[in-house]
């Protein structure tokens, strides 16, 4: 990955010479770029290379242990648990595996959560929020937990998560 911009300088070069230029090593410096210049130029983008996955690399990033333990703990609570994605469970069970797929429409428990990881689309959320409102279900609250967002919805006239926090 580091590699990658003094790939592309020598890749230009080598489609430069094989385009029958008869561009050599040596002629690089006599052409436009000076070869001081062409060394300033690989070293800012090898130096923008380290700095950008760097950057990636020790950046906050998800924490799916934290969220699916979020999550158990919700489902001790007796709450109903269920991901926007139709898969999503599967990933929070990875950490959590006492984490059980929920049937949890058609107004079979009074509240539910509803988590969205960072990776899915805000419409499926949408989609999801909508489905749950014409179940009888209303949005009460929402809550971060690392980069993961839970909404939580309850059967209208259940009171349950209004106070809590």
């Amino acid at each position: 990955m580091f590699a990658l911009p003094a790939g592309a300088l020598l890749c230009a070069l080598a489609f430069e010479t094989a385009s029958g230029s008869k561009t050599s090593w040596k002629d690089i410096g006599n052409r436009s770029f000076t070869v001081a210049a062409q060394k300033v130029a690989l070293a800012i983008l090898l130096v923008a290379s380290v700095v950008t996955i760097s950057v990636k690399e020790i950046g906050p990033h998800e924490n799916w242990r934290a969220t699916a333990e979020r999550l158990a703990e919700l489902e001790m609570e007796g709450v109903c648990v269920e991901s926007v994605r139709p898969d999503g469970m599967a990933y929070y069970r990875f950490f959590v595996p006492s984490l059980r797929d929920s049937d949890c429409g058609a107004g079979k428990r009074k509240q539910l959560v509803v988590v969205k990881d960072s990776y899915t689309p805000e419409s499926l959320l949408r989609t999801k929020s909508q489905e749950l409102t014409s179940e009888g279900y209303e949005e009460a609250r929402s809550e971060t937990v690392n980069q993961f967002r839970l909404v939580y919805f309850l059967l209208r006239g259940d009171q349950a998560f209004t106070n809590r926090k």
